[in-house]
């Protein structure tokens, strides 16, 4: 069963991040290695049920579902239950974003409807850093490579979002 490692909240983007447990990407330069094992945390139905009020505080806009990689499960019918039960217990107006190493093709199309964004592409250490827009208001997103792209889901299909300049990371 999929599992949550933990959870963090990102002022900068409005978001409140939910770390999930296993990935076989084996990506060099990780930048959470520790969610690699698919053992670690907690059975997600605990986890939504101990934290489903933090969802409508309306302190955030968004939950990325991220960590690990939600399209490494061993059970992709589990994953895919996650996500539907985390969109539910979300405010309608509360974006849901997927963070895969995948690409578009990877991710099931059942799942594509209960998502409002997905960031694509494994993360490659030697490559430049990518910015993007995904809302009028907010701050650029940095994604760590370049190869890396954020879709906006409408109407079920992906639409990129606007690059707005390549750079190399300070961190």
């Amino acid at each position: 069963m999929l599992r949550v490692i933990g959870t963090e909240y990102n002022p900068a983007h409005q978001a409140f991040e939910v770390y999930v447990a296993g990935c076989t990407r084996n990506c060099p330069g990780c930048h959470n290695p520790e969610s690699h094992s698919f053992g670690k945390g907690r059975r997600w139905p605990e986890w939504l049920r101990d934290n489903r009020f933090k969802l409508g505080t309306r302190t955030f806009k968004r939950v990325w579902a991220l960590g690990g990689d939600l399209l490494c499960q061993p059970d992709m019918v589990d994953a895919l239950e996650f996500i539907k039960a985390l969109r539910r217990a979300m405010p309608e107006h509360m974006e849901l974003w997927l963070w895969t190493g995948g690409e578009p093709e990877d991710v099931p199309a059942e799942l594509i409807s209960w998502l409002s964004f997905v960031k694509t592409g494994a993360y490659r250490q030697t490559e430049c850093s990518r910015l993007v827009r995904y809302d009028e208001d907010g701050i650029p997103l940095l994604l760590a490579s370049d190869n890396q792209r954020l879709w906006k889901i409408k109407e079920n299909s992906y639409e990129p979002c606007h690059t707005e300049k390549q750079g190399h990371e300070d961190a």
